[in-house]
């Protein structure tokens, strides 16, 4: 076996200590990076990532520890010193200045290329004709930054580090706000990167991005390292456990390749596994994965929130159904910020509180003089939900006219504003949310069943609070200490009988009633133990309404995504476009299922 010999680590840290506003952020953490090698820094939201990051790159100062790089200790205090020893951060939120030129924002931060503060052109040219262009980044100097693309710009910050000589650039998540074709079009400048032995150290959060850049990876939690390990292609065990350790119960997958009826259940035993960890997810995972609004920690909640990690990442329609009160747009919400739209914004409309008249307008926008008090042109909110999320809460309350409409913008993603000729396109997600029984709508002809179809891609039930009891003093406690706060008083709780009434009723209103009994409570108390102002019949008398829908299972809910996504390629299965590659699925995986829920091309 051969050992590693000393030129190949290219930066070393040991014993990295950073503790801020008295919190250790990082705790004496140890990393070696190769040289031409993409190492991925792999944890949850809270980890340390970005933290070691910017400590590397001098934008935070280390408490304690040494940074090695090439052989010799750095002494990094600030980012002149980090470009000094050839070191480049490359954040999420892109260091760039719109209204200024491509030749500026590449030269801006080097004082090389200045004289008496205006840029040398002749410097600038020789350095660009010796710089290699790995990247293609063919473009006119003197273009505003702000006209480019949004892949074009992360060339251009990529092209600066490469013209400041820098060895290591470091990527925080620049995947984020990206959409898959851009992603994969950044992942393969890693490969040309490489290729000229430049060497990169990426941060994430997200398994498959690892799967797909990375030769190494590291996995940190708390501020701690847990582990590295060699990145290998479709096997993401090692890093599972290593970020769940022995919480996780669950045999790796086997690794029998004797045949490809064996790499076959292989691969079925992934996909197994993964559903498995989900499940099995800690409630500080669950909060650590921007979930901070959604309080509980029921077995039926952590069900959703763990459907929610599964399908945020994908580009699906999602209906969200639940009684009135549930909290189906906090849910909303969490798909679009575990997303890779997450930088873009999300649009919600609540279809019930705008008159059948002006929802056309309020949906696709308006043109100046399109009706009596038109005075200029509106963006409409599928406009504005371009390359983010948009959430249409209480769906079922729209009538057959805007139905029809908003069908062909699904199938088409083009609209014109009311009022006008020019096509607009908007590329954006749809996530929508209802408390009624849409299959019963359909049948009573007051919901258009193709419409239907098109909505309930992934369907996601939320469950009443009834249903989750063992939720409710997390919820009082929480909506204690916000309104005790907001009022300025100092609230200790509710008296034990008040509590027990409380877990004891059945909250027809859902968490939104039992957020107004709080707020009212803490309005109206005068002492630190809380009392319930209202009537005894309104807690002693639970009410039973009949549920408008049952959740479905998910083996149901897999069969018509599967359904829809082979109608939505025309039953075509492997290949470019395909519904295994929509669906992010082996082709040998989608076959099996298709096989289990006796799922056929209809003839």
């Amino acid at each position: 076996m051969n050992k590693k010999r000393k030129d190949e680590v290219i930066l070393s840290i040991r014993d990295l200590v950073v503790i801020f506003k008295g919190n250790k952020i990082l705790d004496k953490f140890d990393l070696d990076v190769n040289k031409g090698e993409v190492h991925a820094l792999f944890g949850e939201k809270g980890s340390g990532k970005t933290t070691l990051a910017k400590t590397i790159s001098g934008i935070i100062k280390k408490t304690s520890g040494d940074i090695t790089v090439e052989g010799a200790k750095k002494d990094i205090r600030n980012t002149r010193d980090a470009f000094r020893t050839k070191l480049s951060f490359v954040h999420q939120k892109l260091a760039i200045y719109p209204n200024l030129s491509v030749r500026d924002n590449l030269f801006i931060t080097q004082d090389l290329f200045f004289n008496f503060g205006i840029i040398n052109n002749r410097k600038v040219i020789r350095k660009l004709e010796s710089t290699p262009n790995v990247l293609e980044l063919d473009l006119d100097l003197e273009t505003p930054v702000g006209k480019l693309s949004y892949i074009q710009k992360w060339k251009m910050v990529i092209n600066r580090a490469l013209l400041r000589n820098s060895k290591i650039i470091i990527m925080d998540d620049v995947a984020s706000g990206l959409g898959l074709e851009e992603t994969n079009e950044l992942f393969s400048c890693f490969a040309q990167l490489k290729n000229i032995g430049m060497t990169i150290l990426y941060l994430t959060s997200r398994m498959q991005e690892v799967l797909e850049v990375a030769d190494r990876v590291t996995i940190m939690k708390s501020g701690k390292k847990i582990g590295t390990t060699v990145v290998k292609e479709k096997d993401s065990w090692n890093v599972f456990k290593m970020m769940v350790g022995n919480k996780v119960n669950i045999k790796p997958p086997t690794q029998n390749t004797e045949n490809k009826k064996n790499n076959q259940k292989n691969q079925l035993d992934h996909d197994n596994f993964h559903e498995e960890y989900y499940q099995t997810l800690s409630d500080e995972q669950l909060q650590n994965i921007q979930f901070e609004r959604i309080i509980g920690e029921s077995k039926a909640i952590k069900r959703v929130l763990a459907q929610v990690i599964q399908i945020a990442k994908s580009g699906a329609n999602v209906l969200i159904l639940g009684e009135t009160g549930v909290g189906k747009e906090l849910i909303a919400e969490a798909i679009h910020y575990n997303s890779l739209r997450i930088e873009n914004p999300f649009i919600p409309v609540h279809c019930s509180t705008f008159p059948e008249s002006l929802l056309p307008s309020e949906l696709f926008g308006h043109e100046k003089g399109a009706f009596t008090g038109a005075n200029e042109r509106r963006i409409g909110r599928f406009e504005l939900a371009n390359k983010g999320s948009l959430f249409l809460d209480e769906i079922g309350e729209l009538n057959l006219d805007i139905q029809v409409r908003l069908l062909r913008v699904l199938q088409t993603k083009e609209f014109e504003r009311v009022g006008g000729i020019e096509t607009v396109k908007s590329d954006f997600r749809l996530i929508t949310a209802t408390n009624r029984n849409l299959e019963k709508e359909v049948e009573e002809k007051r919901f258009r069943q193709d419409l239907f179809f098109r909505l309930n891609v992934i369907p996601i039930y939320v469950p009443a609070l009834k249903d989750r009891k063992e939720d409710i003093p997390l919820l009082v406690s929480h909506f204690l200490n916000i309104y005790s706060k907001l009022l300025g008083k100092v609230i200790k709780g509710f008296s034990k009988v008040d509590m027990e009434r409380l877990i004891s009723h059945d909250w027809p209103g859902n968490v939104r009633e039992l957020q107004n009994v709080i707020e009212r409570a803490v309005t109206m108390s005068q002492g630190e133990i809380v009392k319930l102002y209202f009537s005894k019949s309104a807690l002693t008398k639970p009410s039973k309404p009949e549920p408008s829908f049952v959740p479905q299972s998910m083996k149901e809910m897999e069969k018509k995504h599967i359904v829809s996504t082979l109608e939505q390629t025309k039953w075509k299965i492997s290949g470019p476009g395909g519904a295994s590659e929509l669906l992010e699925m082996h082709e040998a995986t989608l076959r099996s299922r298709m096989k289990k829920y006796s799922i056929q091309k209809p003839k």
